[in-house]
């Protein structure tokens, strides 16, 4: 069972305004120790620069953490919830709006 939408949407930083919740660095970074600490899974996240005339994707700022069937599922999660930490750590990252996608 994944995170229910409704939960997403009540500890969004921003809703868009097609219902797409977005986090700042740091609701990402507590976001992330919740997803870790009730065992649901991280399969990356999206970040954006958003400002009154924009909202621009940062393309250096998307984690991917595809993995293979055969990787069980605890290692998986352990690599991906530390690298989305190492990425948000970075001062870049302190100033964008992260758009997670989680396990069904």
């Amino acid at each position: 069972m994944g995170v229910e939408p409704r939960f997403l949407l009540d500890r969004a930083t921003i809703i868009l305004g097609y219902g797409v919740p977005l986090f700042s660095c740091q609701d990402a970074l507590a976001f992330i120790d919740y997803l870790e600490q009730n065992n649901y899974g991280l399969l990356g996240f999206d970040g954006f620069e958003i400002s009154e005339n924009h909202i621009m994707p940062r393309m250096d700022y998307i984690l991917d953490c595809s993995h293979s069937v055969n990787e069980p599922r605890e290692i998986f999660l352990s690599r991906c919830f530390k690298a989305a930490r190492t990425v948000l750590s970075e001062p870049a990252a302190q100033n964008l709006f992260f758009e997670f996608v989680l396990e069904p």
